[in-house]
């Protein structure tokens, strides 16, 4: 065995061996905060209130360089409550190749009527060339039951001035 090697397995003996006898960990995985469960785990029911019927592409400051997605809200009502499932509200916008979404635990929401929005992006202007985009809107609950589909519809995309 070359020298180099026994400082190595030497030096993961040391670190092993300090682990074992103080019981403090190499490495620890961040909390999530607060006392919420494992995310994506749980039942719910959710009964979509509204979903938007457009998004915009809006132009940037800097003229056409860039234009940002706008979304709007989709507002549900969420009952039954148990664990921490998850809500996926997504949207793909397949004449341009893009998509994106965000993920919402439900148990820090709590039960009652919640609003979810997806960020504004950035995209380039370059890419822009319609005057609108067809997407695909979605909502989609995982949990202990698997996967539900709430809302899947068309929504058209709109390249304002």
């Amino acid at each position: 065995m070359t020298p180099g090697r026994v400082v190595v397995f030497a030096a993961v003996g040391l670190m092993v061996l300090a682990t074992a006898a103080t019981g403090t960990p190499l490495w620890t995985v961040p909390d999530r905060g607060g006392d919420q469960g494992p995310l994506g785990q749980g039942t719910a029911e959710v009964t979509v209130v509204s979903m938007p019927d457009t998004a915009t592409l809006d132009p940037g400051r800097q003229g056409g360089n860039v234009y940002y997605l706008r979304v709007p809200s989709a507002t549900v009502d969420i009952s039954q409550l148990r664990g921490n499932p998850i809500v996926t509200y997504s949207i793909s916008i397949e004449g341009l190749g893009y998509g994106t979404s965000a993920v919402n635990g439900l148990e820090r929401m709590g039960e009652g009527q919640a609003n979810f929005s997806i960020e504004s992006a950035a995209l380039e202007g370059e890419r822009i060339s319609n005057g609108s985009y067809e997407g695909e809107l979605r909502l989609v609950l995982r949990g202990d039951n698997g996967e539900t589909v709430l809302y899947s519809e068309p929504i058209t995309v709109e390249v304002t001035a």
